[in-house]
């Protein structure tokens, strides 16, 4: 039995009925945000009698630690300190167990400029800045892969419209400039500019447990420049944080990240809500196996690193890259020991990357490809909404299914000698 076949307008037609489906959903999505603003309820409210706060109020915390740090010698990474500050921003409510920011020194020298707003004002300036430096990169990424330029805003729109990107903005993670970070590393991988590379993984390292991947990702593709570039980097990074925030500060980090990760008495980490492997084995167990999940994250990183050295030479340069790259930000967050949702975003990686080649090919093998990436958004959507229905991770379920999409797309060109791409090679 032979299905219909649609018409070359019924098929636009739908495709424009998606597009403005998911522009509407945005819309709805954000009017929602400011609502809450408007409200008073963005930053801190109660849900059936529990305080609840958001990620921002922890940043802005954290810029008003490290003004004090400037005037006095402060240990920023003092949980009474910490939690001190966040009752008085979070006044009437009263948190029920401490809320500790475990963030890099560096985190805490970018939040300075918070506290020199109001809190609604910088949050709409550090959303406004870090949501343009996000789709800025993005666009310098994939521009070459378009048709036409319209096509990026199909894939701004995506990106918009998905779920980690609106509880970047609810929340005023960092994620979403960390994302832009690592959309720019992977460009300057492309396009050869190792010492460049190098140097933005200090900005990556805010997301500290991002570094074993892309850190020996970055090393395998950039070898010495690389690695010399991010050195540089970091000591830049150390440096500034030492003089601004004090070395104590920036020395007792260590401890902080491998101690306060796996504290039950303060309020942040949760992680039986995040997007991993240590949530799967706890909503399984009921045991936060974190040694075991600390252990795996190296080794996850390691057999990355070999893929990366010696993997699928027979693949064009420009998509074995592209590949690698998917499979990189695939297995960094589902291995790193803390993923939320909103460290979901880097998937725009990918996800771009797979739609603007699928664009370009008509092949029936790539079709479900293009048509799973387009289907993220209200896909990430649905996840959040059943996750607490779910035995597992409700937004790691998409993961094998792009991991296989990418390698249909990226492996599927033949060898590197037949492909006239390969002289693009990194």
């Amino acid at each position: 039995m032979r299905f219909p076949t649609l018409s070359k307008k019924w098929i636009n037609l739908l495709r424009f009925g998606y597009k403005a489906g998911l522009f509407v959903w945005l819309c709805n999505a954000f009017a929602l945000i400011f609502q809450w603003l408007q409200e008073g309820k963005l930053f801190a409210l109660q849900i059936d009698g529990r305080p609840y706060v958001t990620d921002f109020l922890n940043s802005y915390s954290a810029g008003r630690l490290a003004l004090d740090a400037q005037r006095a010698a402060v240990n920023i990474y003092d949980a009474q300190a910490q939690d001190l500050i966040m009752r008085s921003l979070m006044y009437p409510l009263v948190p029920e167990v401490p809320f500790f920011n475990q963030t890099p020194p560096h985190c805490f020298v970018l939040a300075m400029i918070f506290p020199l707003m109001s809190v609604p004002v910088a949050w709409g300036a550090y959303c406004l800045t870090a949501s343009a430096l996000l789709f800025a990169f993005l666009y310098v990424l994939v521009k070459d892969e378009l048709k036409s330029p319209k096509d990026f805003f199909v894939v701004a729109l995506g990106v918009a419209s998905c779920f980690p990107y609106w509880i970047s903005i609810r929340l005023g993670n960092y994620s979403i400039l960390i994302a832009s970070f690592v959309v720019l590393f992977f460009h300057l991988l492309r396009i050869n500019r190792r010492f460049a590379a190098g140097i933005s993984t200090a900005a990556i390292s805010m997301k500290f447990q991002y570094l074993p991947f892309l850190g020996l990702a970055g090393l395998a593709a950039g070898r010495l420049p690389f690695l010399t570039g991010s050195i540089v980097g970091h000591m830049i990074v150390v440096v500034l944080c030492g003089l601004i925030l004090g070395w104590d500060n920036v020395l007792s980090y260590p401890h902080v990240l491998l101690h306060q990760e796996y504290s039950q008495n303060i309020s942040g980490v949760e992680p039986q809500h995040q997007q991993n492997l240590r949530a799967l084995i706890l909503r399984l167990t009921g045991s936060d196996a974190s040694t075991f999940c600390i252990i795996t994250t190296f080794v996850a990183a390691a057999l990355i690193f070999a893929v990366w050295l010696r993997a699928w030479k027979n693949i064009s340069e420009p998509n074995r890259f592209k590949l690698l790259v998917s499979l990189t930000v695939i297995c960094m967050l589902f291995f790193s020991p803390h993923t939320h949702r909103q460290d979901y975003l880097v998937l725009c990686v990918p996800g771009a990357w797979i739609w603007t080649a699928c664009l370009r090919s008509e092949t029936l093998s790539k079709r479900w490809p293009k048509k799973f990436v387009a289907a993220l958004p209200p896909l990430s959507w649905l996840l959040y909404f059943i996750d607490g229905l779910l035995p597992l991770p409700g937004l790691c379920l998409p993961l094998p299914f792009l991991a296989a999409a990418a390698w249909i797309t990226f492996a599927g060109d033949g060898p590197a000698e037949n492909n006239p791409q390969s002289a693009n090679a990194v």
